[in-house]
């Protein structure tokens, strides 16, 4: 049995189309951005991107914030990862607690799992992180949990998701399907890799060893 922490856009969700949808709308439509074009900018620092963009850092994250709220009209189109909710209901059966920790809000989250029927699977979702603050929710979810469900992971989709279990010291289990590249993940050392939603199972449940 173990604590599985979750990330969501990108893990959990395929998000890329809307954020992209949502970009358009706050660039005043001078930006449409396709799928490889959010892929590039998920991998680049806020100085840069708010370089490229022609814009201040600040106002960059507070464009951030303004997406989340903007999220919430389009949390009813989005779609589950293939495979990926079978996956979090039999990490469930097996006695596993999970939770989610996101940049997202916990509202969109809640809705969407709610209309996927597995908001209840989850014992708590913790949304509204701040870009480079997940390490602190993680570290909170596991002084909650460190007398009961051991080992820790936390599983990601994007570099920062690695350095956030690391710095938390859980282990991190990297997801292809998202919002950074192979070889990006890759050379961020997670403790494990994987190409489709069953392979979690497999990880998780074999004994751990370090990263």
């Amino acid at each position: 049995m173990a604590t599985v922490i979750f990330d969501f856009d990108g893990t959990i969700v395929d998000s890329l189309q809307v954020a992209a949808e949502i970009i358009y709308t706050m660039t005043q439509h001078k930006y449409r951005l396709s799928r490889n074009d959010i892929l590039a900018l998920r991998s680049k620092s806020i100085k840069t991107i708010a370089k490229e963009f022609k814009i201040s850092p600040l106002r960059l994250l507070y464009m951030v914030i303004r997406g989340r709220k903007m999220m919430k009209e389009y949390i009813d189109e989005l779609e589950p990862i293939p495979g990926i909710t079978d996956v979090i209901k039999l990490l469930h059966h097996q006695g596993n607690h999970l939770y989610i920790a996101s940049t997202n809000s916990s509202s969109n989250i809640d809705k969407f799992l709610k209309n996927y029927h597995i908001r209840s699977l989850f014992t708590d979702v913790i949304g509204g992180n701040s870009l480079f603050g997940k390490s602190k929710t993680i570290s909170r979810i596991i002084n909650h949990q460190k007398n009961t469900a051991q080992p820790f992971f936390y599983i990601g989709d994007e570099v920062r998701d690695i350095e956030a279990a690391k710095e938390a010291g859980v282990k991190s289990i990297a997801v292809i399907w998202g919002f950074s590249e192979y070889e990006q993940l890759l050379e961020a050392k997670p403790y494990a890799i994987v190409k489709k939603p069953e392979e979690l199972l497999e990880i998780i449940n074999k004994p751990v060893t370090d990263n």
